[in-house]
């Protein structure tokens, strides 16, 4: 995700961690301090954890990254938020893929645990939510069709 193109000084793009309501409105989720820790060659590990002590594992890999909670409590998701007016590459974002297209280079990311979905028509508070399954989302990076 490319939060220098998509932001504002006033407003930083990126993924979030949210916890959604019934309403489809979400809140970010206050983090605490997070520690970070390369695992063998080829991965970064980052650990944090909510005030209520539900535990966060993100891990990135060249080609994957996946966001695991430990707890079972914490209902909660990914969501991608942008400055408004910014124009941004994604073609089509479904369940199980978003195709996008950028200066040319067309690419795809398939989520391999969890699922994508698009806000209501109404709600502009973000472009797209991952949902996890079974407390983790994993996405293949790899530019496959």
């Amino acid at each position: 995700m490319d939060g220098c193109v998509w932001s504002q000084p006033e407003n930083p793009a990126g993924l979030r961690i949210v916890q959604p309501d019934d309403t489809g409105k979400s809140r970010d989720l206050p983090l605490g301090n997070p520690v970070v820790t390369k695992i063998g060659n080829d991965a970064l590990q980052i650990e944090t954890a909510t005030q209520a002590g539900e535990s966060f594992r993100i891990i990135f890999r060249e080609d994957s990254f996946e966001v695991i909670n430990s707890g079972k409590e914490c209902v909660w998701g990914l969501e991608l938020k942008t400055a408004s007016g910014i124009k941004l590459p994604f073609v089509s974002i479904e369940n199980q893929k978003i195709q996008a297209k950028f200066d040319g280079f067309e690419y795809t990311v398939k989520i391999l645990e969890g699922s994508f979905e698009k806000p209501a028509e109404n709600n502009k508070d973000y472009v797209f939510r991952i949902r996890p399954a079974n407390g983790k989302i994993r996405l293949d990076c790899k530019n496959g069709k």
